[in-house]
């Protein structure tokens, strides 16, 4: 079977980069800045799937497939050399080129950034 690195990323909330947004275009705030939004922790997919099955009262599986099917499934979606290009990322230790969870979101708006599973719970009913 087809093993591949479970990276993790910081994923973001929709309504903190709002939030965030909000005080840049409407508070005095530095101008000129960047800023690097991130949630407050990082997922694997794997615990995505489980914050969703979690919202929607319900299992979700998570079946290994070959790294032919795997391929084959991407490719009809995405084409082949993006998927070529997919799979050679998920092959590689990317664990310290990832980007680190951040308290931006917290510094610019004075709230703390949302979990994943909060995002999953608002749209639960989207997944049933």
């Amino acid at each position: 079977m087809w093993q591949h690195a479970c990276h993790s990323l910081p994923t973001i909330h929709p309504a903190d980069i709002a939030a965030v947004a909000r005080v840049a275009l409407t508070e005095p705030y530095p101008g000129g800045r960047t800023y690097a939004l991130t949630g407050p922790e990082r997922v694997t997919v794997r615990q995505q799937a489980a914050a969703v099955a979690e919202a929607v009262g319900r299992g979700v599986a998570v079946v290994a497939i070959s790294e032919e099917e795997a391929h084959r499934d991407l490719a009809a979606v995405i084409g082949g050399e993006i998927a070529d290009a997919g799979l050679d990322l998920t092959d590689r230790d990317l664990s310290d080129a990832l980007p680190a969870a951040r308290d931006t979101v917290a510094q610019v708006s004075g709230s703390p950034a949302r979990p994943f599973r909060d995002w999953a719970a608002e749209h639960a009913a989207a997944f049933r």
